[in-house]
């Protein structure tokens, strides 16, 4: 999967409302993790077990592997997204943290 910081997605969603054709354009981050992974990062980053991680069946339908292309993405905008996904999950995590206080 491809792991987006909001701030990143509401910057090139802002680009979007620049374009006047109809197309479709995928966005995202560029590094592709699986759910475990970032499952895993967070739970180190929480300083927490990874036993707490739940596995579950995924449902038939489900597409186990997506690569998505983000050639128009970067042809269009030149955007350098400026959230690591490393930052992102310390943004993510430190913001849940502060709710749950």
């Amino acid at each position: 999967r491809s792991w987006l910081h909001i701030s990143d997605a509401v910057a090139l969603f802002e680009k979007l409302l620049s374009i006047r054709e109809n197309i479709t354009i995928n966005i995202g981050h560029p590094q592709f993790e699986t759910i475990t992974y970032m499952a895993k990062k967070m739970c180190a980053y929480a300083e927490v077990s990874e036993e707490i991680i739940r596995y579950e069946e995924l449902p038939e339908k489900m597409t186990l592997t997506k690569m998505a292309s983000f050639r128009l993405q970067n042809n269009l905008f030149n955007h350098a997204l400026k959230i690591s996904l490393e930052k992102g999950i310390k943004l993510v995590m430190d913001k849940v943290k502060q709710r749950l206080k």
